[in-house]
């Protein structure tokens, strides 16, 4: 079995669910949403949902990708926002 290559995977454009897991606190999905448009230019808007506890939040955000390079340059730029735990 060989292994698919994100090219074979994906047609771009495509819309997907962007996901970060982040500390809970004001205003960290406005950052966030404010990334991914530097990224990928759009009207976006975050669902947040709150942890159990209230110490986390899940932010997520349906995006409208055009390219790979798109993709990752979200990812990493969201990864590097102070308060962002983990990206899916």
């Amino acid at each position: 079995m060989t292994k698919a290559t994100t090219e074979e995977l994906w047609q771009f454009p495509c819309k997907m669910t962007f996901k970060a897991m982040t500390v809970a606190r004001e205003g960290i999905e406005i950052e966030v949403v404010t990334e991914i448009q530097r990224h990928c230019p759009g009207d976006y808007s975050a669902q947040v949902k709150p942890s159990k506890n209230g110490n986390y939040y899940s932010v997520s955000v349906n995006i409208h990708f055009q390219s790979k390079t798109q993709v990752e340059s979200v990812y990493k730029g969201v990864h590097q926002l102070d308060g962002v735990k983990m990206v899916l």
